[in-house]
């Protein structure tokens, strides 16, 4: 995919991070333009995969092991066309959500109940999940202060 290739030769620092969140946003958003009219979807992710849940079952879309920034070696990203359906439910997010540490046990959130939460609430709407989720994270962590960047994107296809 060169618009992965394109993004990892792009030298980041605070300057222009801002920059490059804005292409890889315009990337997206054109993209979905094209999976509005098809519903097929080519993805290809850096380190977090792509959830999708169709009819109260979560799929995972694996990715390549190897961030977008600079890297030793060289590791081109595998790419997946997927064949969307009506009501999917696509989830992308970081690392954040599953890191955050709970104030009284010390641990982390973890990706396993990050997805049981979102299963959990499937079949309400998009905003109330992102009620649900934000109230889930909040009384996890407590009074301790957020320990990474979170940030979750849900979308639902309706055709």
């Amino acid at each position: 995919m060169n618009h992965i290739r394109n993004i990892r030769s792009y030298k980041i620092d605070w300057y222009n991070l801002y920059d490059l969140i804005i292409l890889i946003w315009f990337k997206i958003l054109s993209n979905f333009i094209r999976v509005a009219e098809t519903l097929n979807l080519q993805y290809s992710g850096a380190n977090i995969p792509l959830w999708i849940l169709r009819n109260g079952n979560l799929i995972e879309y694996k990715a390549t092991r190897c961030p977008i920034g600079a890297y030793p070696v060289h590791i081109d990203f595998k790419h997946e066309d997927i064949q969307l359906e009506n009501n999917d439910k696509l989830y992308m997010f970081t690392d954040g959500i599953y890191d955050q540490i709970n104030e009284t046990t010390n641990r982390k959130y973890l990706k396993d109940r990050f997805r049981t939460d979102i299963i959990k609430n499937s079949l309400l709407s998009l905003k109330n999940q992102k009620q649900e989720i934000l109230t889930n994270l909040e009384q996890w962590k407590g009074k301790i202060h957020q320990t990474d960047d979170i940030t979750v994107i849900g979308l639902k296809i309706q055709k």
